[in-house]
């Protein structure tokens, strides 16, 4: 009885809580659903105004209707060349499309079937198998829809595997196998692997594997989220088996495979690392058994360098990656047939990405293929049936469009010789991946002899097969004393790094045998890896003995600083781990030289845990670095604004905290930062009410936007409005929304504009509040940093990243995602029509005072 009543009582405390933020807190203002506007009516993006290639055309065959037929994300065909799409957050539909030459489409259906949401697409085996990306009526999972009386409508649906995940960083793609005969999936870092996987190709031994403590994102992004991270598994036809392939990605899309088997995708960079010495690009890697590509939450992302990872093939840089698909069956230039093509969402960019084979693995160059303003790609694939390209646009209740593009140039469109060309060290990695399972006999005297190869992605995978054996068969061959080949400096610091690896590894016999080949010929890569094994080593099975660890601290200390950075970066975090007074004044040194702010805030990063070494100049030289880091952030003079300031705050708090008393006094001068915020907080300067503005008063009015603006007044208005406080904007702004930038580059003036007035209509997962219901009978409202297993972090003000509040874990009863946007509603109520348009022309510029709007037309 009093379950229910206090059950009843929480859920008016959580409604009242949405009632008083409404009624009361002008910030978290919502419309009314009832009163919320229809989507903007509006074509998708006209294709004359993309950028394209020379020789090929675009064409646009179809605009969604996006209050009917929603934001299409995913996309593939059946064997009749039809269409079969999926609403981001609805239903799926078949467009049969219109013979070339024709731009449009014969028809589009709903699928008649209880089913939709979903982010990944592919009819093989006589069934549409279905990504469902929960973000509403579904459950998260892959699911098998089939016709079963063959009278061409599907009419079964069944869910072959439930995956714990939804939001943005779910379940995505999925694709068939090279061999036709199996499926892989893919999801991001928000995604529990299945419990019941069958073969682990990636040995289940993963950790978070990091020397030094970590400091979490400041915005709290996946903050507390642990290894593995995004993931691609290979499953049956039927759904029953499931087998891991590889780990480590943050939030790849789609992904496809080459016709030598080779598998590629397009991971995610994380944006508000960008300027922060961990962060990675949007990165094309190439996906080999056993693959860990390093993804850790906050700072704690491994460099490409680690030995125990796998390097991205290609960098693309800032950007939103989505779909993935090589241009294989195409009518292009064989060229473009053999190309990867990848979306990026953010930007609107369709990259032309052309592989080379290197080593065991490939080198690449990428081209733009397509661009435009918007733009925002989600899917792609070449349609065997009529040899064309198509692609969609959509996301986010972004207008949605179907386009279609063909070649119309002189050169040959042959298809080429579909014939697999597979190097010598491309066939000996897959020898080896062939031990990526149960352990076998016949494995180790094969494998041994690999894992000192020059090429590193051979030795990769013989380590991985070294890890699937049983350890006790191995162990003592790693330490061995041996001239012979295979027993050469580099074998043994793989095997290290596998021993590393290992529950029950004895933590000296490693630091011995790092000590004696330390005084070998190492080259500084050579040396790069055996930190990382002794890194992987301590924080998995504990420290040295004491006796151990000043001997190792005092042996590398001798080649610290080293020629290249990469080694100076790990000496630098080993020493300060081992507590060596030595580190602190090379790395104080090295501080000084730094070329790059990145450069800079890597030894920053590991200073901030020093112990030892200390000077009062050492120290104040090193309060100066960090506030003139944090200076430079808020001026905007380093990239990353004010998420790299957010970084220097947190490195100064951690290092303050390692103080005594006594220091905290003599340096409070440098302690106490009196920088200016990238993001001004307080209250704006009053503002007359002008209008409680809609999106249908300001429709007719956006084509003004593009030409006759102000970029001054614009930019003056960023500021008032008090965007910035949130918000990043051409390298200036807070850290709580996203980043703005390219905003034109995925919304259509309309959409923007519904965005602004009515923002609590389409929420980003990444971007939501969450109402907490504790023991005692609170609701607080913020966003949620970290779940610890004994406390939970919560930001309550989106403008003030230190305003933060604890709650102990065993009092949160309940925790609900909230329907209110952080962002304020009736943020244009003070402004005027004019105003209005020059902050839209702001926006749409990306901080270009050269941009088309600005330019004032002549009487």
């Amino acid at each position: 009885m009093f379950a229910g009543y206090k059950a009843q009582i929480r859920q008016l405390l959580i409604i009242f809580m949405c009632g008083c933020f409404a009624a009361c807190v002008p910030e978290l203002l919502a419309e009314d659903a009832s009163k919320t506007p229809a989507p903007p009516a509006e074509m998708a993006t006209d294709p004359t105004g993309l950028r394209v290639l020379p020789g090929f055309e675009v064409e646009l065959l179809y605009s969604v209707p996006l209050a009917t037929q929603g934001s299409w994300v995913s996309m593939t065909a059946d064997p009749q060349g039809r269409l079969i799409v999926c609403d981001q957050r609805g239903h799926l539909y078949r467009v049969t499309p219109s013979p070339l030459g024709t731009s449009s489409i014969e028809s589009v259906e709903t699928i008649d079937v209880d089913l939709g949401e979903a982010q990944g697409l592919l009819y093989a085996f006589d069934s549409l198998y279905v990504m469902v990306n929960k973000t509403k009526d579904f459950e998260s999972g892959l699911y098998q829809v089939r016709d079963t009386d063959g009278d061409d409508k599907f009419d079964s649906v069944e869910l072959l595997h439930a995956l714990k995940g939804s939001s943005e960083h779910g379940p995505h793609a999925i694709v068939l196998a090279p061999d036709g005969k199996s499926l892989y999936v893919i999801a991001g870092n928000l995604t529990d692997p299945p419990t019941d996987i069958k073969t682990y190709n990636v040995p289940k031994t993963w950790r978070e594997d990091l020397l030094l403590p970590r400091n979490p994102c400041p915005s709290g992004h996946n903050t507390g989220r642990l290894a593995p991270g995004g993931w691609i598994c290979r499953v049956s036809p039927n759904g029953k088996q499931w087998d891991l392939v590889s780990t480590g990605f943050r939030n790849p899309y789609d992904m496809a495979f080459n016709r030598e088997g080779d598998l590629f995708t397009f991971d995610a960079d994380m944006e508000y690392d960008f300027g922060k010495p961990w962060y990675r690009p949007t990165r094309i890697c190439h996906v080999t058994s056993g693959a860990e590509f390093g993804w850790r939450f906050g700072s704690g992302k491994w460099p490409a360098y680690n030995a125990d990872s796998l390097p991205a093939m290609l960098d693309i840089g800032l950007g939103c990656p989505t779909g993935v698909a090589f241009g294989y069956g195409a009518d292009f230039p064989a060229k473009y047939q053999e190309a990867l093509f990848v979306c990026d969402w953010t930007h609107g960019r369709l990259f032309a990405v052309h592989l080379e084979p290197k080593g065991a693995t490939y080198s690449a160059e990428y081209e733009e293929f397509i661009s435009g303003t918007p733009l925002p790609l989600t899917d792609l694939f070449v349609n065997p049936v009529d040899k064309a390209m198509y692609f969609t646009i959509g996301g986010r209740q972004t207008q949605s469009g179907l386009y279609r593009v063909t070649w119309k140039g002189e050169t040959s469109t042959a298809e080429i010789a579909t014939t697999v060309n597979a190097t010598e060290l491309h066939l000996l990695r897959k020898q080896l991946e062939a031990y990526h399972g149960p352990a076998r006999a016949d494995a180790l005297d094969f494998l041994w002899k690999y894992l000192g190869h020059e090429d590193r992605f051979i030795r990769y995978a013989a380590r991985i097969a070294l890890e699937h054996q049983d350890v006790d068969l191995w162990q003592a061959r790693v330490f061995e004393v041996s001239n012979s080949e295979e027993h050469n400096p580099e074998t043994t610091i793989t095997g290290l790094l596998a021993l590393s690896r290992i529950e029950g590894t004895p933590v000296d016999k490693i630091v011995s045998k790092a000590i004696q080949l330390w005084d070998s010929n190492l080259s500084d890569r050579q040396r790069t890896d055996l930190l990382r094994a002794l890194a992987v080593t301590f924080s998995r099975q504990g420290n040295p003995d004491l006796a151990a660890g000043k001997l190792l601290a005092e042996k590398i200390a001798d080649s610290y600083p080293a020629k290249t950075q990469t080694l100076n970066y790990e000496l630098c975090q080993m020493l300060v781990y081992l507590d060596s007074p030595a580190v602190v004044p090379v790395t104080i040194a090295l501080m000084q030289q730094a070329k790059t702010q990145e450069d800079l805030l890597n030894y920053a990063m590991s200073l901030r845990v020093a112990k030892s070494g200390w000077t009062d100049k050492l120290r104040t030289q090193y309060l100066t670095f960090l506030n003139e880091a944090e200076g430079k952030a808020a001026t905007g003079d380093y990239v990353g604004a004010g998420h790299v300031q957010a970084v220097v705050q947190q490195m100064r708090a951690d290092a303050t905290a390692r103080m005594t008393a006594d220091e905290k006094e003599r340096f409070a001068d440098l302690l106490n930062s009196s920088i200016t915020s990238v993001a001004p907080t307080g209250s704006p300067t009053p503002r007359k009410f002008v209008k409680s503005w809609t999106v249908d008063d300001l429709l007719p009015q956006l084509e003004k936007v593009g030409h006759g603006r102000s970029f001054e007044n614009g930019k003056s208005l960023f500021r008032k409005a008090e965007c910035i406080a949130c918000h990043r904007f051409d390298n200036r702004g807070g850290i709580f929304g996203p980043d703005l930038t390219a905003v034109a580059k995925r919304y259509s003036r309309p959409v923007l504009l519904r965005e602004i007035v009515t923002p609590s209509v389409q929420i980003s997962d990444q971007f939501q509040n969450h109402l907490i219901v504790t023991s005692n009978g609170l609701v607080h409202s913020g966003r949620i940093l970290e779940r610890g297993e004994t406390q939970w972090t919560i930001a309550v003000d989106p403008r003030q990243p230190s305003a933060v509040i604890q709650l102990a874990a065993e009092d949160i009863e309940e925790a609900v995602p909230s329907t209110v946007s952080m962002m304020p509603t009736h943020l244009l109520d003070t402004l005027s029509q004019e105003e209005i348009l020059d902050l839209l022309a702001y926006l749409e510029s990306a901080g270009d005072p050269k941009h088309g709007a600005f330019e004032q037309l002549s009487n």
